[in-house]
């Protein structure tokens, strides 16, 4: 009889701004010259842009384990004549 086996381990770390669970939002700033109406403004009329602060987690580590194992018995033998 045999037997067999196998471990592997995988570990996923990401900070702030590879984490897919952090919102995209931020600040726009635009030109006190601008009196186009919202919906009409462009990139052209924004004056500054800052990124928002964190809102909880900024980073994460995902561990993972896999493991198989398996016993095979002895395969019969082919009876020869």
């Amino acid at each position: 009889m045999r037997f067999g086996g196998s471990v592997v381990r995988h570990t996923t770390r990401a900070a702030s701004a590879a984490s897919p669970a952090r919102p995209i939002l931020g600040t726009f700033t635009f030109l006190n010259t601008t009196t186009a109406p919202f919906d009409q403004l462009t990139l052209a009329d924004v004056q500054q842009y800052s990124q928002p602060v964190s809102y909880g987690i900024t980073s994460y580590e995902l561990k993972q384990w896999m493991s198989v194992a398996l016993r095979a018995g002895q395969l019969p033998r082919r009876a020869t004549t």
